[in-house]
């Protein structure tokens, strides 16, 4: 008889209660440092925010990776391409049509090591989902109005020169 412990409940209780209390608390860090340190050297909360947002979605990806046994390979012509990933500038550009493109494209970034630096695009109704809204609030992440289309461009300009200062 095998245990198939993966499928029972107390162990899914326990990733949301493990994913709820360190989000939290994650939050409450960022939110500190965003006071305290953003106003100081955003360059610096930039650098600290990064291990914050990586260990919220580490722990998605937990799921993902282990849990579900998904996998992500990345195949390429260029033997050196995977010294150089993660190493500098990138731009990848997703739109997704099934509910877990996102997690595939962060699956990836964690495979390249730029997974708490990822910037993304989002509807700004998100940012007030609990956890990961409120961390993409403190991390640099561009909120846009589906149909606000001369408020986003403006806001794009804005964002984009602030990125590039980074």
């Amino acid at each position: 008889m095998s245990l198939h412990w993966k499928e029972w409940t107390v162990v899914h209780m326990l990733l949301f209660v493990t994913l709820l209390v360190t989000g939290l608390a994650i939050n409450a860090v960022q939110m500190l440092l965003f006071l305290t340190v953003a106003p100081l050297d955003r360059t610096l909360f930039r650098k600290l925010n990064y291990y914050l947002v990586w260990t919220i979605y580490a722990q998605i990806l937990f799921v993902a990776d282990w849990w579900s046994g998904s996998q992500v390979i990345i195949y390429s012509r260029e033997e050196h391409l995977m010294d150089t990933l993660g190493k500098e500038h990138g731009l990848i550009v997703m739109n997704h049509h099934y509910e877990l493109d996102w997690l595939y494209g962060w699956m990836m970034a964690d495979r390249v090591r730029c997974l708490g630096n990822g910037r993304v695009f989002l509807k700004r109704v998100l940012r007030y989902v609990p956890i990961i809204g409120w961390c993409w609030s403190f991390s640099d992440v561009i909120y846009l109005d589906r149909y606000r289309t001369q408020t986003n461009q403006a806001e794009l300009d804005s964002h984009a020169r602030e990125q590039f200062q980074y």
